[in-house]
């Protein structure tokens, strides 16, 4: 059985998440980091994944608003994740 490496999953997060929350109004939005991060659990190769979001946190600030989210990468089939992150995105107004 081959693995999926976690990173290369965690790569995924930006396609898997890109209908997960609209933000009308600004010029850029920049992956801020992540404070979080757990590989619960390998993908098989050739696995069915998804994710889905919570959002944690919103701070106004300067240079625009951070949003923190949290985002559970599912594998179809399994009852545990792949991955649990806690990212920060920097939404920058027009």
């Amino acid at each position: 059985m081959t693995i999926a490496h976690g990173y290369l999953t965690l790569s995924l997060l930006p396609t898997l998440t890109d209908d997960l929350v609209r933000v009308d109004g600004i010029s850029a939005a920049i992956n801020y980091g992540a404070d979080r991060l757990r590989f619960v659990q390998p993908v098989v190769v050739g696995s069915r994944v998804r994710a889905v979001g919570t959002i944690t946190s919103a701070d106004a600030g300067s240079t625009g608003v951070k949003l923190g989210y949290r985002v559970t990468v599912e594998i179809e089939g399994s009852e545990k994740p792949a991955v649990v992150v806690d990212t920060i995105t920097l939404f920058v107004p027009v």
